[in-house]
Formats: structure tokens, C-alpha cells, sequence
């Protein structure tokens, strides 16, 4: 694999990172219940996991991007 290759696939792994709520609400400053209501309103993207919901760090991104 060429040197733009592996860092290419190395960015793609980073995105991959996933943020429990507790976690998430450390970046964005929020409740759980708050980021759990956001999701149930469509305007954060999480995925449940093993009964725990988690964020994407890119799905993160895009959220405090965003005007909530």
C-alpha cells in the first residue's frame, strides 16, 4: 500500500471513532437526555450498539456544525 493510501485509510479509521453520550457530552457541552432527544428529533445521528447509543465522530462534527 502506498504512503497516500495508508493515510488515507489511517483518516477513514479516525472517523470511525465512536462516542458513547457521556463522552459526547464532554465535546458538545450538553445532557445525555438533551442529545438523546436530538437524536430522537433527527438532528444528531447515533446508532445504538449494544443497547448504548453511539455517535460517529464525523456524525459529531456535522452536529456542532450545525445550527441546533
Amino acid at each position: 500500500m502506498d504512503d497516500n493510501r495508508s493515510r488515507e485509510v489511517m483518516t477513514d479509521l479516525q472517523d470511525l471513532k465512536l462516542y458513547t453520550l457521556e463522552e459526547a457530552k464532554l465535546v458538545v457541552g450538553l445532557t445525555p437526555q438533551t442529545l438523546k432527544r436530538h437524536i430522537r428529533d433527527g438532528k444528531l445521528s447515533a446508532k445504538k450498539i449494544g443497547g448504548k447509543w453511539r455517535v460517529t465522530k464525523s456524525d459529531l462534527e456535522k452536529y456542532i456544525n450545525k445550527d441546533n
